[in-house]
């Protein structure tokens, strides 16, 4: 799942919620400067829904993705905070 988010913005969270707990492994990565850059990364998930949170990065874009995990993947939301 990506959210482009209009511009650059200042990024340090985000939370991945899901409808039940499918999801082992996962990145989250942001786009700034013109590539994708590692942010957060996780495995051995146990957790309904995931929050990461990270040193503050300006970017375009936020995204994350499964890498591994169970039947298919179903998102609620896909939130990203942080400040203008």
């Amino acid at each position: 799942a990506s959210v482009d988010l209009g511009g650059t913005r200042m990024v340090s969270e985000v939370r991945y919620l899901q409808h039940a707990q499918r999801t082992h492994s996962y990145r989250v990565e942001v786009f700034s400067e013109g590539v994708w850059k590692t942010v957060a990364s996780g495995s051995g998930n146990t957790q309904l829904n995931i929050i990461r949170r990270f040193a503050p990065v300006a970017a375009t874009q936020v995204r994350f993705t499964v890498l591994t995990g169970t039947y298919y993947q179903k998102v609620f939301e896909l939130e990203v905070m942080g400040s203008p």
